[in-house]
């Protein structure tokens, strides 16, 4: 019953104060959460391992402060909007670290590697957040649903990624 009312409670604080003091009080409050330790740890290793970084590597550190903070906004955005329309989370929501994504294909695909070297081949990757089933539906246009059926990781042609794409915009 306590947990209840204090949701409830927070829940009344967070629709009454404007956005930009909501998520104030967001990021005090996680950042007080990350001070007092809660999880941090966990978060850390996490981050450690997905960057192949050192745990007490700065970097680490920063991120894990970015995880806190952005969780404490995103509870706030869940408390003042349960229900988020489309459009209203495509403006809201936005990509970084794409830089990342890079050095971890960097890491697990040596063609990959040699092919995005000084950008001779291949750009920095560019990163479009499709709906949910796009390439099973892709799947689907080729009759390779069921069994195993190969989709080529890295091609040098641009035709599954404008096939995808044409799907993706309708």
């Amino acid at each position: 019953m306590l947990t209840y009312l204090v949701y409830k409670f927070t829940e009344f604080i967070v629709i009454v104060l404007t956005y930009p003091l909501a998520y104030a009080l967001a990021v005090s409050t996680a950042r007080l959460w990350y001070a007092a330790g809660s999880n941090v740890g966990i978060i850390k290793k996490n981050i450690s391992r997905a960057l192949n970084l050192d745990i007490r590597d700065p970097e680490v550190h920063r991120i894990a402060v970015k995880v806190f903070t952005n969780w404490g906004k995103n509870i706030i955005d869940f408390l003042r909007h349960r229900i988020i329309s489309r459009e209203t989370l495509k403006s809201r929501v936005s990509l970084e670290g794409v830089e990342y994504l890079d050095e971890a294909l960097k890491s697990i695909n040596s063609d990959y590697e040699a092919k995005r070297y000084m950008n001779m081949t291949i750009n920095m990757p560019r990163v479009h957040k499709a709906e949910k089933g796009l390439f099973y539906k892709w799947l689907k246009t080729k009759n390779k649903l069921g069994g195993q059926h190969k989709v080529p990781r890295l091609s040098n042609q641009r035709v599954y990624l404008e096939e995808l794409m044409v799907m993706y915009q309708s």
